[in-house]
Formats: C-alpha cells, structure tokens, sequence
C-alpha cells in the first residue's frame, strides 16, 4: 500500500483513498472518500472537504475492519489529448 501511495504521489498523482473503517483514526469519517496529497515515512498528508490534517497510514491499516481503496490515475494522458 506504501509503495503505491508513493510513487502515486513522486509521479505528481494526487491519491483518492475510500476509507470503509477508520479503526483507530479519528480524523477520518467511515464510508468516505478523501484525497492523499503527501506521504513521509508512515504520516499520510490528506485533504477532507478544504481540511488538511495529517493521519497514520500504518495504523489506520493496523486497526481497520473493512479497509477501504487507493486509486491513481498514473501516465502522460497523452491517450485522452484529442478528446
């Protein structure tokens, strides 16, 4: 999951990230999609309706019941250039 998030984030792709169960993680709201801007170490950097606020990746993944998704749109996007 680390690894994703993270070249997601080194190849300047923003990560939509669909929290199910926040465990332990009381900033973040179940059922939810929110966006991971930034990534040091295990420290998420998350935007939430104009919020920012910083969580713990490894603990939410520790704690979690149901988990939830990361997605990233990677590449040029050179296949959608003239549509």
């Amino acid at each position: 999951m680390r690894s994703f998030v993270a070249a997601s984030l080194e190849a300047d792709c923003p990560v939509a990230f669909l929290n199910l169960d926040n465990g332990k993680v009381k900033q973040l709201h179940r059922w939810h999609w929110v966006t991971l801007i930034g990534l040091d170490g295990d420290t998420a950097s998350i935007v939430d309706n104009g919020e920012a606020f910083t969580m713990d990746l490894h603990l939410w993944y520790d704690t979690t019941k149901t988990r939830g998704g990361f997605v990233s749109a990677l590449g040029a996007g050179e296949e959608f250039a003239s549509c």
